[in-house]
């Protein structure tokens, strides 16, 4: 049977050797099978090599299944003892000689139901947990006292860890857990991609794999009867989409279960604007031949839509039935004919949005926003000077034009195209207080009148916890950039403008501020 087993899984005859020698004698304690890249092609590994066991009781748990640790330790004393709860007797866990005795309150009574179950098999155990990563995300609590097990019990039982992670992100941080025997599962070579159709059914194979197999799957749903995402003239662009779905899912699952079950779901909407475009040809009485770029203009198209099936439709947070209904019809007319003059436009709708958006911000973070514009792309020099100088209109207004460099100096970048720079929290504080000062009497309410001393209202104002949250408001929807660490509190908080000078420009129109001569190189 062992050697249908290596014929089964090329390439992973050291594998199953081990663990045959493992188990047919005196297995370890604890063993950690580390397996990054095949986790199916493993678990099928171990649990048929289990099943040929006759001399040991073995289970296998699924931590995936196991959210507290009652769970885990109902689960293995079942499988031990081949007990299945039954319904109609009301679905009783296994006790010794039906006395009605928990074995799964605490750590203890778990190892004193090992104990009197190994008094009744007199086998040896071992227990394998698949998935062992998620003991860490959900119950930490029972990885060191299952790797300490043998320890525990003074019984021969040995635990083996199947995990897609290594033993050093299994482990817990606290605690003192037994040193496994790790077992590191490589990729497969040469010789172990060698492999018929049908064993891909139960396989995790490589990303070319992945990519042949769904195309002979494509082969197979051929239809040329009319404009559909099967047809024949879909070949080459399917080829390529299935490789782009398999790159971009190889960080999350390499399963083939899971890849095509994401490809076969968007797949439709990925290939509609070209049926659209085909339909509409023919309606028109003209041929239709698929353009050369259209893989890249549709990965373009629906790349936010491919990453937000990946995230949704791996761990099955919704059905492929649920996620296709929750897209927006408009997505299922779109035409790849089509598509540039469409982005442009929303384009340019999304401008004229972010615009409005910003002319509907309150007055108080609006005065942050050109302020900080103005820390960016000034140096600190100009800003006592040019809002002194708006201050007093009887003031000369300096020089605007560009200066010629000396002979032999080196030419300085212009702060427009070295991009914006970074200020500190007093900065942003003092020219916002300015601007405030300068262009906000008008709008100021009528208590601000108390306030004789110039300026006094607004240092009031800039200086109240309300300025605070606006610029966190700011920070939270990215328009002010925060450019240091956040936990260091000794160290002053620096920003970045994070708005163009278009923008810029529609948010100091709407406060009546004139940008262009504020800034130190004029360009409004």
């Amino acid at each position: 049977m062992t050697l249908e087993l290596v014929r089964a899984h090329p390439g992973r005859e050291t594998l199953i050797t081990r663990l045959h020698t493992y188990w047919a004698s005196s297995s370890p304690p604890f063993v950690h099978i580390y397996d990054p890249t095949t986790p199916q092609d493993t678990s099928q590994i171990i649990q048929t090599l289990l099943s040929q066991l006759q001399e040991q009781s073995s289970v296998v748990l699924d931590a995936t299944e196991c959210v507290t640790p009652k769970l885990v330790f109902d689960r293995i004393l079942n499988g031990l003892a081949e007990w299945t709860p039954d319904w109609d007797a009301g679905s009783t866990n296994w006790a010794s000689n039906a006395s009605g005795e928990r074995y799964n309150g605490s750590i203890d009574a778990f190892i004193h139901g090992l104990r009197v179950l190994h008094r009744e098999k007199q086998k040896p155990m071992i227990i394998v947990v698949t998935h062992a990563e998620r003991l860490k995300e959900n119950i930490a609590g029972v990885v060191i006292p299952l790797s300490r097990l043998r320890d525990l019990t003074s019984l021969p039982i040995s635990v083996v860890f199947h995990s897609r992670t290594p033993w050093e992100e299994v482990r817990p941080a606290i605690g003192s857990a037994v040193v496994p025997e790790i077992l590191h599962i490589s990729a497969l070579g040469p010789e172990g991609e060698v492999a018929t159709s049908a064993q891909y059914a139960h396989r995790s194979p490589t990303n070319p794999d992945i990519v042949a197999t769904l195309q002979l799957q494509f082969e197979q749903l051929v239809d040329d009867s009319s404009p559909n995402p099967f047809h024949s003239i879909f070949r080459g662009l399917f080829n390529s989409y299935v490789e782009t779905i398999s790159n971009t899912s190889m960080p999350s699952t390499q399963d083939l279960n899971d890849v095509g079950y994401i490809a076969a779901t968007h797949w439709p909407l990925f290939v509609s604007p070209l049926i659209n475009d085909w339909v509409y040809f023919n309606e028109i009485g003209e041929e239709y031949e698929i353009p050369s770029d259209a893989s890249g203009r549709l990965y373009s198209m629906f790349r936010q839509s491919i990453g937000s099936s990946i995230r949704q439709l791996h761990p099955r947070h919704v059905d492929a039935l649920s996620w296709n209904a929750k897209l927006p019809r408009d997505l299922f007319q779109l035409r790849l004919s089509q598509g540039a003059r469409s982005t442009a436009s929303a384009r340019k709708e999304d401008g004229n949005t972010q615009f409005a958006n910003l002319v509907r911000l309150p007055t108080l973070s609006r005065y942050i926003l050109v302020a900080s514009y103005l820390c960016s792309f000034n140096p600190t020099r100009m800003d006592a000077r040019i809002l002194g100088q708006m201050r007093d209109p009887t003031k000369r207004s300096r020089n605007t034009k560009a200066r010629k460099p000396r002979p032999g100096t080196a030419l300085k970048i212009g702060s427009m195209l070295s991009g914006p720079g970074s200020f500190g929290h007093d900065r942003l504080w003092a020219v916002s207080g300015a601007l405030l000062e300068v262009f906000g009497s008008n709008e100021n309410p009528p208590w601000a009148n108390s306030f004789t001393a110039p300026g006094a209202f607004s240092e009031e104002e800039v200086t109240r916890v309300h300025f605070i949250s606006q610029i966190e408001m700011l920070v939270s929807r990215r328009l002010l950039i925060r450019s240091n660490q956040q936990e260091k509190i000794e160290v002053q908080a620096m920003y970045r403008c994070g708005i163009t000078m278009e923008q810029a420009s529609a948010v100091s129109e709407s406060l009546s501020i004139k940008l262009g001569p504020l800034l130190h190189e004029e360009t409004v």
